[in-house]
């Protein structure tokens, strides 16, 4: 329901401030839009002043918005100064590590600490959002992944507010960072660079194994064991891995088992081509996958090939973001030819989506692909069948969470609630892996329990991001340094 809003924002505002307005607008809602106070820091204007040499103005760089005269009452104000007085009509603002100003969540990002954004109404949290920072030194590129969370986390509880659903949440603790800005950026970007520069010349970036395992029965129920923190893989024979010759990786498995046999699908990344493709292997009587055949390639980068059966057909929903939509594919001659079925979701970038049948309806998980980090906030859609067309649901994004968006499998069933592997970028990408469990799911709500973490005992690579397993077949992946 469209709402008239004042607007209230810093004499001196930036860039995202007028996203802010235009979304608004475009949604439909009455806006005045007015000034007050001044949050401007001079310190932080000079890095994004000196940054714009290389990126040009960023979300948190400055820009002149004209006000706007309102037609009516407001019903909401959204006060992004922190400084214009309270009255009777409701009141939304929003926190940066506790503080009105980026300067605090600036400074978290150059210490490595993970910053906090909430959205409070009269004062009283109503949103939380901890949007990944992959990027560490020029805060630019940071600001812009922090700034477009904060505008969809402000676009999602106005729409809250509009409903009448909000609810009030516990404070985030913020980021703590001690050390001056300017003293932090200066003294931190020349080791901070020639750290990147040598892990550029000496080493391929991302480079991925895949590892898989064979228990000696299926694996039932859960199949997890519970840690002090978590859970953990099951016991079972060590971790064998997929080959590569070093000029490509593969990442992404995704097993299945049809009467005995088994086959591997993993996104299959030449370096030479920097586009990855999916391939397949079968095992052999030993339990052991050779090299894997290219199995699909379309003109964009794919991954992340979720294989499944359904209604007595195989069908695959890989990562297709580079295309911008999402598509379904059938398989023809399984395992080796697929071709495009349906548009699930039309041009809407979505990383990793993945495919729960629940209920009486189709339901998609998936990280937002578009602008900002592509593994913090999560997205859900809906349909009655397979083919599509999938809806968003009402409530996106359903979450904003580095450690919980990003999907890392399909999900498994068979405890109280569906649990959907996710991975944890807390310490960047493909650090770690949790477990959520989904504990409501319908039009109105999605209902994510909190992310436990994921061990997985015995396998090599530090770094992983995706888990399945199908019968008695395990798989995960990791990433190693791969020397040029």
């Amino acid at each position: 329901m469209p709402l008239a809003i004042a607007v209230i924002l810093p004499v001196q505002s930036r860039h995202w401030h007028a996203e802010l307005i235009h979304r608004l607008s475009h949604s439909g809602h009455q806006l005045r839009v007015s000034f007050a106070g001044n949050t401007a820091s001079g310190a932080l204007d000079a890095i994004l002043a000196f940054e714009a040499f290389r990126f040009g103005p960023g979300l948190a760089s400055r820009a002149t918005v004209n006000p706007v005269e309102g037609k009516s009452p407001p019903s909401l104000v959204i006060d992004l100064t922190g400084t214009a007085p309270s009255g009777d009509t409701p009141t939304l603002s929003v926190l940066f590590d506790s503080h009105p100003t980026l300067d605090g969540t600036a400074r978290a990002i150059l210490t490595g600490a993970q910053p906090v954004v909430q959205t409070l109404l009269n004062g009283q949290p109503i949103g939380n959002a901890r949007p990944m920072v992959s990027e560490r030194i020029w805060l630019t590129r940071a600001l812009d992944d922090i700034l477009i969370r904060t505008l969809d986390l402000l676009e999602r509880s106005v729409r809250d507010i509009a409903a009448g659903r909000t609810a009030t949440l516990q404070p985030l603790a913020a980021a703590k960072s001690p050390t001056a800005l300017t003293a932090a950026y200066w003294l931190g970007i020349a080791p901070k660079l020639a750290h990147r520069l040598f892990l550029k010349l000496r080493y391929k970036p991302f480079h991925w194994r895949v590892g898989y395992r064979f228990h000696p029965e299926p694996l039932a129920g859960l199949g997890f064991d519970m840690t002090a923190t978590g859970y953990a893989t099951l016991s079972a024979p060590q971790w064998q891995e997929l080959p590569e010759d070093g000029s490509r990786f593969y990442a992404d498995p995704f097993p299945v088992e049809v009467d005995g046999r088994y086959f591997l699908f993993v996104e299959d990344f030449p370096h030479a081509t920097h586009k990855g493709v999916i391939a397949v292997a079968e095992a052999d009587g030993d339990g052991t996958f050779g090299v894997p055949r290219v199995v699909l390639e379309e003109p964009f980068h794919l991954s992340y090939p979720q294989v499944f059966q359904h209604d007595g057909a195989f069908w695959m929903i890989p990562e297709t973001a580079g295309g911008r939509d999402l598509y379904l594919y059938r398989a023809e001659n399984f395992p080796d030819r697929w071709v495009r079925h349906a548009v699930l979701v039309a041009d809407t970038p979505l990383s990793d989506a993945t495919l729960l049948h629940h209920g009486d309806r189709f339901w998609l998980f998936a990280a937002d692909g578009g602008r900002g980090s592509s593994s913090d906030s999560m997205l859900v859609f809906h349909a009655e069948t397979l083919s599509g067309p999938f809806l968003p649901h009402a409530a996106n994004p359903i979450l904003i969470d580095q450690a919980s968006a990003r999907p890392a499998g399909a999900f498994i069933l068979g405890g109280q609630y569906p649990m959907l592997p996710v991975q944890d970028g807390t310490h960047g990408y493909g650090s770690g892996m949790g477990l959520v469990e989904i504990t409501e799911l319908n039009l109105d709500r999605v209902g994510v329990g909190p992310v436990r973490p994921l061990d997985v005992p015995g396998w090599r690579c530090e770094f992983r991001h995706t888990t399945n397993r199908a019968g008695r077949l395990e798989v995960v992946d990791g990433v190693v340094r791969q020397p040029r």
